[in-house]
């Protein structure tokens, strides 16, 4: 197995007759961004870390110079051999998804799979396997399009986020919320005629809600409003008040999903440290989300109110892809939108800054129309493609920084390691007896 080291870091590497390796190894990752794998065994000075390799040598390096040791099984470590030695190529990395399936690799095999599409876009076996259904003349995430409809899963099965509701709702809550909805929409209604008196009286009646019974009804008739920014400002004045988790609902959804900036931080500053767990399931739903811009919205505000249960799936949002929408022109047999905003294929088109900027702000959440220079019309020489854009989503980077205090960039590979290697035990070297 190849080994990488910097030969300045190098104190002794001789070779010694070694019994056979267990089944587990340990991962050295060093500050060079070298690598060393096999057993951690024990030194006599505590200032370095000698590792017995499988190629029956061991190698010693200073422990200043290690970033983090992380111990994996063997199947791990043959996952890591066989994917070096796998091209980069559908079948091949079809074949590799089936293995680690077979070993229970999910992650290492969702990996491949996604590769796969990288690869070929429309293969369906990959497709299937990774959860997306062809819908509306592209591919989505079923779990992510039942979600925007308003469904949750449930024990394989999908329902409607009230029946999920009411299953973990006592009968009797269930009625105190009921009797909620009929007055918080008698006040709204107040609040939206023109009969001053009334709407002052319904003002003062929703500011005084303290009742956590009380959330659902808010957000049916003050959060959901999209046309009404007083209602939703004044519901998250009225989620404010309440303690417990069910304010929460409402002022996440505000948080990540409310198109004004200064609204959205108001939600997420409502929220109590004590809500903060309650919380975190929904944005970290939202990590998933379609439109890249609630991925980032999602990712800023778990670095305010998010823990270690945050970790992976934001390791897992460092990078999104998501589809726009743009036209071509015909001639153009392919095109793929790239990270820098570029328009592949033969036109060698590229989005101009603004646009680009706002795509990343999420401007334009059902995508762009390029037209490319004077020319005969669009709807004679252009065509409308869907095409895929990988996004390096800055505030997941940020906020995987403040919840572990180290900085990956976006190697998603060295962050999984890394933060094995701390759930394994922060700051403690794995050692095995020397071999004698």
């Amino acid at each position: 197995m190849r080994i990488c080291w910097k030969p300045w870091l190098l104190l002794a590497a001789v070779p010694c007759w070694l019994a056979p390796l267990p089944a587990s190894a340990d991962l050295v990752r060093l500050k060079s961004g070298g690598e060393l794998r096999g057993k951690v065994v024990k030194t006599a000075d505590g200032e370095s870390v000698t590792v017995a390799t499988d190629s029956g040598a061991r190698v010693t390096v200073a422990s200043a110079a290690v970033e983090f040791v992380t111990p994996r099984s063997a199947t791990i470590e043959e996952h890591e051999s066989r994917a070096r030695r796998t091209p980069d190529a559908v079948p091949d990395q079809l074949e590799l998804a089936e293995w680690c399936r077979l070993k229970g690799l999910t992650s290492q095999r969702m990996q491949h799979l996604q590769r796969v599409i990288e690869l070929e876009p429309d293969h369906e076996k990959a497709r299937a396997a990774l959860g997306h259904i062809w819908q509306e003349g592209q591919w989505v995430d079923q779990d992510e399009m039942m979600a925007g409809k308003g469904y949750v899963k449930y024990k394989g099965k999908y329902i409607t986020t009230l029946e999920m509701e009411l299953i973990e709702k006592t009968e009797e809550e269930v009625e105190a919320e009921k009797a909620w909805y009929p007055r918080i929409r008698l006040w709204v209604t107040w609040l939206k005629g023109s009969h001053q008196g009334r709407q002052a009286e319904a003002l003062v009646n929703l500011q005084g809600v303290t009742d956590p019974n009380a959330c659902p009804a808010v957000v049916k008739f003050l959060v959901n409003d999209d046309a009404n920014v007083m209602l939703r400002q004044l519901a998250v004045q009225v989620l404010s008040q309440p303690g417990g988790p069910k304010p929460v609902v409402g002022l996440t959804r505000l948080a990540v999903l409310d198109p004004l900036p200064e609204l959205r931080r108001s939600a997420l500053d409502a929220l109590k440290p004590d809500q903060y767990a309650t919380a975190q399931p929904y944005l970290l739903r939202d990590l998933r989300h379609k439109q890249n811009v609630v991925v980032c919205r999602a990712a800023a505000a778990l670095e305010q109110v998010g823990d270690d249960e945050a970790v992976v799936p934001l390791i897992q949002a460092l990078m999104t892809t998501h589809q726009y929408t743009v036209r071509v022109p015909v001639a153009q047999m392919s095109v793929a939108l790239g990270s820098n905003g570029a328009i592949g294929g033969s036109s060698g088109s590229s989005l101009p800054p603004d646009i680009e900027a706002g795509l990343r702000t999420g401007q334009y959440p059902n995508g762009v129309i390029v037209l490319n220079g004077p020319g005969p019309p669009p709807e004679a020489a252009t065509r409308v493609v869907t095409v895929n854009y990988t996004h390096q989503n800055a505030e997941v980077l940020s906020a995987l920084q403040k919840l572990t205090g180290t900085n990956f960039g976006f190697d998603r590979r060295t962050w999984r390691l890394y933060w094995n290697a701390e759930k394994a035990g922060v700051g403690k070297i794995p050692v095995s007896p020397v071999p004698k």
